[in-house]
């Protein structure tokens, strides 16, 4: 008697978004299950998939249905929760299935055949061996062992009475093997990581599995290394984040699937990792907004955590000295548990915060960078071989060129933002599409020399410290000096090794960070981030000042901060320098609630983006009135649609709605399904993102700086090449990505720009501007009024200049050509 037809949905990993029927035959049906990797066939090739779910059809598909060609590898099926939460994420988030799926299964995997993984006989090699070797370099093992790891593991520090206890409740929830989730909230020095190595100590002694995260590839190095140091010769770690190359991953994914690996340290991406025994996932600096991603899919790695957390019945402890108000909220009406560290280990004290008023340091006309209270207190560092920490959360050297003549602001021509002045290399760049140019001598729009840099960054902190203590040895950390794979690691342990007085960095050096003989911390803008204007500012500036102070006074000699500001009489800096967390919560969850902001409401952000302003501001209008009309207004708050903070990047115009919900599972799935009836042009890509940490974001951006123009899990990067920004200059067109960044330092050629307005039912106009160097930025904001008459159509100018037509210069001709070709479409199209 044949067996009953058998059917799997599969995942074609990055090949199709939505999954594909195969059969499967009957020789695989014993080893083939939910979450197997399989190769099918695909038009002419075999490639990869997840089998998603198996189901026997009632009756027979229409179509001829082709059968999985080959079972991957047994032991790499993802576990039954691991595929319960792909799934919930993609249901939470509003994110795709595949999207969810390809963060589960990187690339890299699939990059070993069935012959490198063959066992070899004795006496021969095979390719598995450096395999072998690869899985032990991700380990992190050291092939030829170490003084500290032969030596065995070194001895467990005494606890102090409030760890003792906080352990011993931990200890009490893992016992009952059930979901619980602890917030350890300790102030910065109070021996958090000692409470975490002692529950991990039990739960790796019953042969359970550990999740480490932390939030910076920073913190990889230390924590590694002190897990390396309690569990030498005992327990394999696993260290995974996007640093690693791919041969790396893959040693360390087999490593996790087989089960060889009991504790993994990484980043928000470890979430997805098979770990089949997982009892606790430790999510350390749980505040930090480093575990909110801003890609496709936008989850957050803090509450993917507790949920995994919740399908595996482990124990999740959230620690953090300032924890997010969202989860010091939870313990109060969630039912989160909270054991608080309020002294540090060793009868340590806090640092002293000292308040320095920037309003009476000048340099001549202009603010000082450095106080003079901070500047003595490095110079007595200096003098006591003690090192020092200098915050600036800015990187290059001046963040404005201003022509002083005619308040023309060098900014960047794909994005609206100011172009920030990099002393090395030198050249004016855009943190947000990487765009660069040479520095000009002249202004561009009248011609006057009196150009001047203002605001301050991290290079030239490092200059004018150079300048005034010459003797001292400094080290700057930022986005510029650790773009390297191993660069940042390295630089900390110069810094840790004493090779340097001084070191001046940005966040990268805000957090997590244990140098003993630093006891001195400087914030030289401490109130930088309370003026940007979104509802998180304070609670940010709060959390950067408290875990900043906390980097100084962490060995036996006592630390001091200088916080330098503008505002020395604001409330917040005062329960910042007086590290009064609670008294901060209260007040700030007060307004909160009255306002209706989060963790009373949820919000979910809805972002369009347009290489047309006017187009984008049209859908984004009509999908607005749209939604009035169908949404109740009692459980659903609708706000905007606005223009975002930053109303243009890499061409791309943005415009957002924000929806205020007390429930998102129950509102999205609404959302989406209207966006689905709504007529949406392709030319207008938009995104979803679920409790939103940055009001103020500007969008999809790759590591390199390099736009995704679609938005999704299949979009793809062009690779410039060497001479694409000859080419493109040649075309009139500016080049992208690496090309922009090796584009030779010379003044901008006269473009010939083409641009093309279409508007239904009238036909096109065609506008031809041929512009020089100083009106090439007016061609993008010249808009044309289409009348019925074409013969007398009229133009206008909306740059500061506000020229009409009559008194263009000579330089800029206009010609129009009427093309009789409709275009059928919605209202206004992009420029093209």
């Amino acid at each position: 008697m044949p067996m009953a037809l058998l059917l799997a949905e599969v995942f074609v990993l990055r090949a199709s978004p939505k999954p594909l029927i195969y059969g499967l035959p009957e020789e695989l049906r014993p080893r083939v299950r939910a979450g197997s990797l399989v190769q099918v066939p695909l038009r002419r090739q075999k490639l990869p998939g997840l089998v998603w779910r198996l189901f026997s059809p009632e009756k027979k598909p229409p179509f001829a249905v082709r059968p999985i060609a080959e079972l991957w590898d047994e032991c790499w099926a993802l576990p039954p929760t691991l595929l319960q939460l792909l799934e919930w994420v993609s249901k939470y988030y509003g994110a795709s299935l595949s999207s969810c799926i390809d963060l589960a299964l990187p690339k890299s995997i699939f990059r070993t055949t069935k012959r490198g993984r063959a066992k070899a006989a004795p006496g021969e090699s095979t390719e598995n061996d450096g395999q072998v070797q690869e899985a032990k370099e991700a380990l992190g093992e050291n092939i030829g062992g170490d003084a500290q790891t032969q030596a065995g593991p070194v001895p467990i520090p005494t606890l102090s009475p409030e760890q003792a206890a906080a352990v011993e409740d931990v200890l009490n929830s893992y016992r009952q093997r059930r979901f619980v989730a602890h917030l350890l909230y300790g102030v910065t020095g109070s021996g958090k990581t000692d409470v975490y190595l002692q529950v991990m100590e039990k739960v790796l002694a019953d042969g359970d599995e550990v999740l480490y995260l932390v939030p910076e590839l920073s913190l990889t190095p230390q924590t590694l290394r002190r897990l390396r140091e309690r569990f030498a010769g005992h327990h394999e770690v696993a260290v995974w984040h996007s640093g690693l190359g791919e041969r790396e991953k893959r040693g360390a994914w087999e490593a996790i699937a087989s089960g060889k690996a009991k504790i993994v340290v990484g980043a928000r991406s470890a979430l997805f990792l098979p770990q089949r025994q997982l009892r606790l996932i430790i999510v350390d600096e749980e505040h930090d907004s480093s575990y909110k991603q801003n890609e496709n899919p936008r989850y957050h790695g803090r509450d993917v955590a507790i949920y995994r957390a919740f399908l595996h019945g482990a124990l999740c402890i959230l620690g953090s000295a300032t924890p997010s108000l969202e989860t010091f909220f939870n313990t109060r009406q969630r039912g989160f548990r909270l054991n608080s560290l309020p002294r540090r280990v060793d009868r340590r004290s806090l640092p002293i915060i000292h308040v320095a008023d920037m309003r009476h340091e000048r340099n001549g006309r202009l603010p000082a960078l450095f106080s003079r209270q901070l500047l003595d207190r490095l110079r007595e560092r200096l003098e006591r071989k003690e090192q020092s920490i200098l915050f600036l959360n800015r990187r290059g050297y001046a963040s404005t060129y201003l022509c002083t003549g005619c308040d023309y602001v060098a900014t960047c021509p794909s994005c609206s933002v100011s172009l920030t002045y990099h002393r090395v290399p030198e050249c004016l760049s855009c943190h947000l599409c990487g765009y660069r140019e040479a520095l000009a001598s002249r202004c561009p729009r009248c011609a006057s020399p009196e150009l001047r840099l203002l605001g301050s960054g991290t290079q030239k902190a490092e200059a004018v410290l150079q300048k005034i203590f010459p003797q001292a040895n400094c080290i700057r950390i930022d986005s510029d000096t650790a773009s390297q794979r191993k660069a940042l690691p390295v630089l900390l342990e110069k810094f840790r090794r004493g090779e340097a007085e001084i070191l001046i960095g940005t966040q990268m050096i805000s957090k997590g960070l244990d140098f003993p003989n630093v006891t001195l911390v400087g914030l030289l803008q401490g109130d930088l981030s309370l003026h940007v204007p979104d509802f998180r500012s304070g609670e940010r500036t709060f959390q950067l000042i408290s875990q900043v102070a906390g980097r100084a006074g962490r060995g036996e000699r006592p630390g001091e901060v200088v916080l330098q500001t503008f505002l020395p009489q604001s409330e917040l800096l005062r329960w910042a320098q007086h590290a009064q967390f609670e008294e901060f919560a209260e007040e700030e969850l007060r307004l909160r609630q009255q306002l209706g902001y989060p963790p009373y409401r949820h919000i979910i952000r809805h972002l369009l983006r347009g290489k047309n302003a006017e187009a984008t501001a049209h859908q984004a209008s009509a999908w607005g009135d749209f939604l009035r009309q169908r949404l109740n207004p009692s459980s659903i708050e609708l706000r905007g649609p606005a223009s975002s903070s930053i109303g243009k990047i890499h061409n791309y115009h943005r415009h957002t709605l924000f929806f205020f919900v007390a429930h998102v599972s129950q509102t999205l799935p609404l959302l989406l399904q209207l966006r689905e009836n709504f007529p949406w042009p392709r030319f207008i890509p938009d995104f979803w993102d679920v409790d939103p940490l940055d009001m103020s974001y500007w969008g999809n951006r790759s590591r390199s700086g390099v736009f995704f123009g679609r938005d999704g899990p299949f979009a793809k990067q062009r690779r410039p090449c060497a001479r694409s920004a000859v080419r493109a200059q040649g075309r009139g067109r500016r080049p992208r990505g690496a090309a922009a960044r090796r584009r030779p330092a010379i003044a901008p050629k006269p473009q010939a720009t083409q641009i093309i307005l279409r508007r239904q039912p009238k036909p096109q106009i065609r506008i031809s501007l041929l512009l020089n160097s100083g009106q090439a930025k007016s061609s993008s904001r010249i808009s044309r009024k289409l009348n019925s008459d074409h013969s007398s159509t009229t133009a206008k100018t909306t740059d500061s200049n506000q020229l009409a037509p009559q008194q263009w210069p000579s330089q800029v001709a206009i010609s129009t050509q009427l093309i009789p070709r409709r275009w059928p479409g919605s209202d206004w199209c992009r420029c093209g």
